[in-house]
């Protein structure tokens, strides 16, 4: 605000002194300060008193005289003159605060551009930190969901005191000793939630005491080919958390590719796909560079 004002009090001083000048002008061609002639001393006396001769006799040729004339174009070009360096410094001036504004301008420029930089930096190390924490608790869910099996399309009007009965009918089936002393589930519960415009009913999650046990499950589940009407809907997953979960959601548009060209597959614990191809494991974090993967080995 107070520089604001110091410009403003500036501009009215120089208008107020290019208005004197123009005033100064005038009255030094009308009236001259030095005249020897008796004549244009009695005229400027009248101008004066405004009595006597008017401006409109001033322009008389008896008393315009050519020396007197001279002398008004020489003082007029002389203040012009004068007023025209005056204008070049005072013009001169500005663009040298200008220059100074603009120089401190673009330092602060610089300066909010050096601390944008930082900023983003600052946050592109946050979003890396963010995802490594994210990575490690997805793992650490993981594990502990290690001995678990996701059981999906098991009927609803099972009741939770009913599943342990199930599922050892379940394992008969598919091969697996069903000795109760022998498979043991120390947790087995219906997930209590149901997802939005969900059809199929809840999964179970079921707990083994024995990883290979867990293993043996799954694997047969996979190979076996269900033709008893009670069994044929169920489908045997792994228990992961739920980032993970959509993380291998995104790669879906895959696996029909893979089961076309007979490929094996598994996942890394970051949730990569791991593919085998002539007893080489290539790794893929995305479906796309699955899908660009694949149309080169079709070739």
């Amino acid at each position: 605000m107070s520089s604001k004002k110091t410009q403003e009090s500036k501009a009215s001083t120089k208008a107020d002194k290019k208005g004197q000048k123009q005033e100064k002008r005038l009255s030094a061609f009308f009236v001259p300060q030095d005249s020897q002639d008796g004549v244009e001393q009695s005229s400027m006396e009248s101008l004066q008193t405004g009595l006597g001769a008017s401006p409109i006799k001033l322009l008389d040729k008896e008393v315009v005289t050519p020396s007197f004339l001279k002398k008004c174009l020489d003082d007029l070009s002389k203040e012009i003159k004068k007023d025209l360096s005056d204008t070049f410094s005072d013009i001169k001036t500005d663009l040298v605060e200008l220059k100074e504004r603009l120089y401190k301008l673009e330092e602060k420029e610089e300066d909010t551009a050096f601390q944008l930089q930082a900023v983003k930096d600052t946050q592109i190390k946050m979003e890396l930190k963010l995802k490594e924490l994210e990575d490690k608790t997805c793992e650490l869910e993981d594990r502990t969901r290690r001995l678990n099996l996701r059981f999906r399309n098991i009927p609803e009007d099972i009741l939770d005191a009913q599943l342990y009965d199930f599922l050892l009918k379940y394992f008969n089936y598919l091969g697996v000793s069903t000795a109760q002393q022998e498979i043991k589930l120390p947790r087995y519960h219906r997930l209590s939630y149901r997802k939005k415009d969900q059809m199929y009913p809840r999964d179970v999650i079921v707990a083994f005491d024995s990883y290979d046990l867990r293993s043996q499950i799954l694997q047969t589940a996979r190979k076996t080919k269900i033709k008893d009407e009670e069994f044929t809907a169920i489908k045997v997953l792994t228990d992961v958390s739920f980032v993970t979960r959509q993380r291998r959601n995104a790669f879906s548009t895959v696996f029909p590719c893979l089961k076309k060209f007979n490929l094996k597959f598994k996942w890394t614990a970051q949730s990569a796909l791991l593919i085998c191809y002539n007893d080489i494991w290539k790794s893929f974090k995305s479906a796309d560079l699955v899908h660009v993967w694949l149309k080169n080995i079709d070739k």
